[in-house]
């Protein structure tokens, strides 16, 4: 396998894999004009895994956001990222972010990247809860 893809390898890659373009973390939609809060977008990958009802977990969060009519809460997402999230490959997720007032810029930011960490995995394994069992059709014995 040769080490460095083409421009032209690439380009066909991202035009017919929306799902290869990187997402932000996160977009700070507003701050408080005393600076003491923010309100943030976080976009959360989702792992390539099944549920209980043997449903991959992208195509069940797609169902459940009815990905087809999403609408981001980011007003000036690129059309990659709210593909991804219409697929269910990333999940939204709002959260005020607080921050004392003699924090600086890089503390508010390191504030920010600490919450993302700390989302991508509370959020997912609340995503895998609330998705357990969706799409699971039975009969009784």
């Amino acid at each position: 396998m040769k080490k460095y893809l083409t421009k032209g390898i690439l380009l066909s890659l991202l035009l017919f894999s929306p799902s290869l373009i990187l997402a932000n973390d996160y977009h700070v939609l507003s701050m408080r004009a005393d600076g003491r809060t923010a309100n943030i977008v976080f976009h959360i990958p989702i792992p390539v895994e099944n549920n209980g009802a043997g449903i991959n977990l992208k195509t069940a969060l797609s169902q459940y956001i009815d990905g087809a009519n999403y609408v981001s809460k980011v007003p000036w997402i690129q059309s990659g990222e709210l593909t991804q999230i219409q697929n269910g490959e990333l999940y939204e997720h709002s959260k005020t972010v607080k921050f004392l007032a003699a924090d600086t810029n890089g503390q508010k930011q390191t504030k920010i990247d600490n919450r993302y960490t700390s989302l991508a995995t509370t959020a997912l394994n609340k995503i895998r809860a609330i998705l357990k069992f969706w799409g699971m059709d039975r009969n009784v014995p």
